[in-house]
């Protein structure tokens, strides 16, 4: 009796593996990375308010999502940033139970344009805080996300306010611009508007 509960439990986790490699196999083809590209690219821009381009989403192995050529535009189609590549691994089982657990998430090349045109006036970024933020005074349901380990890798970021003179050879927080900047940190994200964030590495 316990060979043969033995024998089905193998054949069931044999037939589980070979379904999950053939859908990963299936999703691998170029003509389903570009339709799950253009799936991915609507759903943000209707988030956003603003158009984002997405070279490819490719599933992977262990339930990895890998996303490559990311570009985000603001409203007046000029380019706040681009990500070469972004890739997560997901907790399915977590999911089916309403949380978001990504085990780790890595974020490659990402570059960004920010400014705005006077001390005062309003940046280029501000789409996207008003995308992410409350829309009204109702309370909010638990977010229940966590990012075990987020890594940025070549972070390139510009920022700049057009109205103001540059300064020579000292820190101009008017004007910065830093290069290849990395991290290492993990997020939990509690409700809307309140999160824990850990640094592990910069």
């Amino acid at each position: 009796m316990l060979r043969r509960l033995e024998k089905i439990l193998v054949q069931t986790i044999g037939v589980i593996v070979a379904l999950y490699t053939i859908i990963v196999l299936i999703f691998s083809l170029p003509i389903m990375q570009q339709s799950l590209a253009g799936i991915a690219e609507s759903i943000l821009s209707d988030q956003l308010k603003s158009k984002v381009s997405i070279g490819s989403v490719n599933l992977g192995f262990l339930n990895r999502i890998i996303i490559d050529d990311i570009v985000v535009l603001d409203p007046h189609d000029e380019e706040v940033a681009t990500i070469a590549r972004a890739t997560a691994g997901v907790n399915l089982l977590s999911l089916c139970a309403g949380e978001i657990n990504i085990t780790s998430a890595q974020l490659f090349g990402v570059k960004t344009h920010l400014h705005r045109p006077t001390p005062d006036g309003e940046p280029n970024f501000q789409f996207l805080l008003e995308a992410f933020a409350s829309k009204d005074d109702k309370p909010s349901a638990p977010v229940h996300l966590n990012v075990g380990a987020l890594i940025v890798r070549n972070v390139d970021v510009d920022y700049d306010i057009l109205s103001a003179p540059r300064a020579d050879r000292r820190l101009d927080m008017n004007h910065l611009h830093l290069r290849s900047v990395g991290f290492n940190l993990s997020v939990t994200f509690h409700t809307d508007d309140s999160l824990c964030l850990s640094i592990k590495r910069l």
